[in-house]
């Protein structure tokens, strides 16, 4: 009796793994496999899709060609250019603090202060001072704008004398009366007192540039 209760117990459990277990391994690997080759295939179509996309951009874009002038143009660049001498002109300017007498080249004023945001260059002009008053002579090629002749210029501005008069042309001279210097005050200058003095001339050479000279007097 017990042998036979053993013996179908064993038979159930045969049929159990042939019946019930065996389909559903079977079909878990096929799923599996069926699951691999549809990544395998949507793989497949973004590649060639990928590969299709870029060869109609290639293919849309148009190929510019280089015309007979530029191409010269950039062999031309290609070439090492060899530097040619300087000429005189071309060639630094020395940083002597004398004057050079055609204008062209004005050394830096070091000795004036104030006059912010201004290039402050030495000018060449000529100041002689006699019994009615100071000649100014632009020695330079070009105009001088909005000219002040000032005395004492290292004084404060209360102190000083000044004129404010308008032009010198290149190659010409303009006469400053004595009596035409001023301070702020209104106190009109004499040229009694034997005291040295200085006589500062500044003219606009640009809009950013101003230009002066002094005589010791």
């Amino acid at each position: 009796m017990i042998f036979n209760i053993l013996w179908f117990l064993f038979l159930l459990s045969l049929l159990y793994a042939i019946v019930v277990r065996t389909p559903q391994k079977l079909l878990k690997k096929f799923l599996k496999q069926q699951a691999l080759s549809r990544k395998r295939l949507a793989l497949w179509i973004i590649g060639y899709l990928l590969l299709l996309f870029g060869a109609m951009v290639f293919t849309a874009s148009p190929v510019k060609e280089t015309k007979p002038s530029e191409r010269k143009k950039q062999v031309q660049a290609q070439i090492p250019t060899q530097k040619a001498n300087p000429t005189p002109s071309q060639k630094t300017q020395p940083t002597a603090t004398a004057l050079t007498p055609t204008g062209t080249y004005h050394p830096p004023a070091l000795d004036i202060s104030g006059y912010p945001g201004l290039n402050k260059v030495l000018i060449n002009a000529s100041i002689k001072p006699n019994a009615d008053g100071i000649i100014f002579t632009n020695n330079e090629k070009q105009q001088w704008n909005f000219c002040v002749a000032i005395i004492n210029p290292d004084s404060s501005p209360s102190n000083w004398y000044e004129y404010d008069f308008g032009s010198i042309p290149a190659g010409q001279s303009y006469t400053v009366q004595w009596s035409q210097l001023s301070r702020m005050d209104g106190t009109v200058y004499t040229n009694y007192s034997n005291e040295a003095k200085i006589i500062e001339l500044n003219c606009d050479l640009d809009a950013n540039t101003t230009g002066f000279a002094r005589f010791h007097y």
